[in-house]
């Protein structure tokens, strides 16, 4: 079915950011659309009207919209971020005493005891201010990446305050209790319900909650999810709940015309590349160059436009794995790996055409004399995959030499 037939809604790209930061954020994936389906479930039950509902259900699938920005913070601070950060926030919004062991419990939980004391004792000076800003890059992040996926002024509000608690003791701390925007103080207690839930089940959740209503948690927010008992997590154990989440979308319903949807896919980009600070603006310049070099090798437009959309994206995968391309990382290895992959490209650019165009974005960080690669070798690849590794490689730092040759690769691999 063509896009003409089928247009992209809204929420379908606002879904597949919130898989994203799903990975990123250690979490079960879906659990970003379950958040919001809980929340809308808990609105509906309020009975607000078509506007709440419509912030309610989006802040609840881009409440960690901005989690990569925090990315390093978490890695000095805990170590494999991705496996404190799920028991971290399970306990963001119970009492400071839960929170602080938790802490203690996850940080460098991989280090040796000793090396462990030495790290958490580092970590612990001027730790609070730390995340207090953590939260503000969190949330500045997420109002921003909402505001150019073209959602409402009262969503990128809600996105501002995501880690606020109902008793002023959240971060950054600036708001408490109504002052709160209502759509945040539902997702909070969709979140916990549905992170307690999965692992506790329906009664266990419902007690934690009780708990927390009034410190972290909107009591009457709490009352009127603990009201609807099973009815909260009705259907949301399936192995997916993808259709659900498109068929429960509030409101009117936009659709993502071409000209948002590279605004949507640049968002994803950037978020991506918050990641690592080395890698800031990469995929945005990656898609440069491939528009550059495909216009080169004499290729249509409507490959050119495909060619940049996929070179936007081509890195989200990176978001999963903990501490990549950190400051955690020795430089040189970093200076090393870099030189590797930015020379790697120009090999290929030589080939640039030499295959039928076609999707096969799991080659897109592959190298030519890889051990997956034997048996086709590059010019099995489409070329696609091998303009977005030429413009990928150049990209990356002391690749100055692939910068300068690849265009004109491109250019003697059309004449041939």
């Amino acid at each position: 079915m063509s896009p003409s037939t089928c247009p992209l809604r809204l929420v379908e790209a606002a879904g597949v950011m919130s898989l994203a930061t799903d990975l990123a954020m250690g979490q079960p994936l879906e659990h970003g659309l379950r958040t919001g389906m809980m929340a809308l479930r808990i609105a509906d039950a309020m009975g607000l009207g078509e506007d709440d509902r419509v912030s309610v259900f989006y802040t609840g699938v881009l409440h960690f919209a901005g989690c990569t920005a925090e990315s390093e913070i978490d890695a000095q601070f805990f170590g494999d971020e991705l496996a404190a950060r799920p028991q971290m926030l399970a306990a963001m919004m119970g009492s400071r005493r839960e929170l602080i062991a938790t802490a203690m419990r996850v940080a460098h939980a991989e280090s040796a005891p000793m090396t462990r004391a030495a790290q958490m004792a580092r970590s612990a000076f001027g730790g609070a201010a730390e995340f207090r800003k953590w939260a503000a890059s969190h949330c500045d992040v997420a109002r921003v990446l909402g505001a150019r996926m073209g959602f409402s002024p009262q969503i990128q509000t809600a996105l501002r305050h995501l880690y606020e608690r109902w008793d002023g003791k959240g971060m950054p701390g600036d708001l408490r209790g109504s002052q709160i925007p209502l759509a945040v103080r539902l997702m909070q207690v969709a979140q916990d319900a549905d992170m307690i839930w999965r692992v506790g089940g329906v009664k266990v959740a419902s007690r934690l909650l009780a708990e927390r209503a009034g410190g972290g948690l909107d009591p009457d927010a709490v009352t009127v999810a603990l009201s609807l008992g099973d009815e909260l997590y009705a259907g949301l154990d399936a192995p997916s709940i993808w259709e659900l989440t498109l068929q429960a979308e509030p409101g009117p319903q936009p659709i993502v015309t071409d000209a948002r949807l590279d605004a949507c896919l640049s968002a994803v980009a950037d978020f991506a590349d918050l990641k690592s600070m080395w890698t800031i603006g990469h995929s945005r310049g990656v898609a440069r160059l491939v528009s550059r070099s495909a216009a080169v090798a004499g290729l249509p437009g409507s490959d050119i436009m495909q060619l940049r959309r996929a070179a936007l994206v081509h890195d989200i995968g990176r978001v999963a794995p903990a501490r990549v391309d950190t400051p955690t990382l020795p430089y040189t290895l970093w200076m090393w790996w870099s030189q590797v992959f930015g020379e790697m490209p120009s090999c290929l650019a030589t080939c640039l055409v030499a295959s039928p165009r076609a999707t096969r974005p799991r080659t897109s960080h592959s190298r030519s004399d890889s051990p997956a690669g034997r048996g086709t070798g590059s010019r099995g690849w489409p070329a696609a995959t091998r303009t977005a590794l030429t413009a990928s490689g150049a990209r990356r730092p002391f690749a100055a030499s692939v910068r300068s040759s690849s265009a004109a690769c491109a250019a003697d691999s059309a004449r041939r």
